[in-house]
């Protein structure tokens, strides 16, 4: 997977980073920066993607506001 384009959140903070890269057949791959290139990838659909991305935007998966 080191040959795909990965792109790092412009919000990476302090190493906490997502990094993300479009693969064949329209799905995406998502890793922790930490773990490096040989750490656990997990694969989405591209659908899948766009609505988690979406929920993530909504403060979904936020704890704080779930809480509030």
């Amino acid at each position: 997977m080191a040959e795909v384009g990965w792109r790092i959140s412009t919000r990476c903070a302090n190493g906490n980073c997502v990094a993300v890269a479009a693969l064949p057949g329209g799905r995406v791959a998502m890793r922790d920066t930490k773990r490096g290139a040989h750490g656990p990838l997990t694969v989405l659909p591209a659908d899948v993607w766009r609505t988690f991305v979406e929920r993530v935007k909504n403060g979904e998966y936020d704890p704080a506001a779930a809480s509030a």
